[in-house]
């Protein structure tokens, strides 16, 4: 039996056709590869059930366990972004980590890890809750479309 259709789990429509045990487990190297890199070139309509949502519109508890996020720059002339909720912040800790190929160990993208804090910054304390962020290395942004909101890459 198959079914072409899906159920909604948490507010994101979820894949029936799958046999009952699979889980959607991505390793980084998928997640960069083959998700973000589609994403990014409008091939994304396979994967239909990871929703694009503004991380700042929703609390952490509140959010799907993956989802896509268009970056919220604080000036066009700026890497830096709003990370801000109603109820706190996730806090940059400036370490990015690179995440290469299992097989030909050339880098593919950026993993950053962001803890929680509620309230305001500086000020904030610290939650049980992270997001890992990836990123596409600067030369994949630039092959599949330039950045609007960067001037002069």
């Amino acid at each position: 039996m198959s079914n072409s259709g899906g159920t909604t789990d948490g507010g994101v429509s979820v894949p029936t056709s799958l046999l009952p045990g699979f889980r959607f487990s991505p390793t980084d190297e998928e997640l960069l590869s083959y998700y973000l890199k589609k994403k990014i070139a409008g091939e994304d309509s396979e994967f239909s059930f990871i929703p694009e949502i503004n991380v700042c519109e929703l609390e952490p508890r509140d959010l799907p366990e993956y989802f896509f996020s268009k970056p919220n720059y604080m000036n066009t002339n700026s890497n830096r972004c709003f990370r801000t909720t109603g109820e706190g912040f996730y806090k940059s800790t400036g370490h990015v980590r690179e995440v290469k190929a299992e097989l030909s160990q050339a880098v593919i993208g950026n993993k950053r890890i962001l803890p929680f804090l509620e309230g305001r910054a500086p000020k904030g304390k610290i939650t049980n809750y992270v997001m890992h962020e990836f990123s596409l290395p600067k030369t994949k942004h630039a092959q599949l479309g330039p950045n609007p909101n960067q001037q002069g890459e």
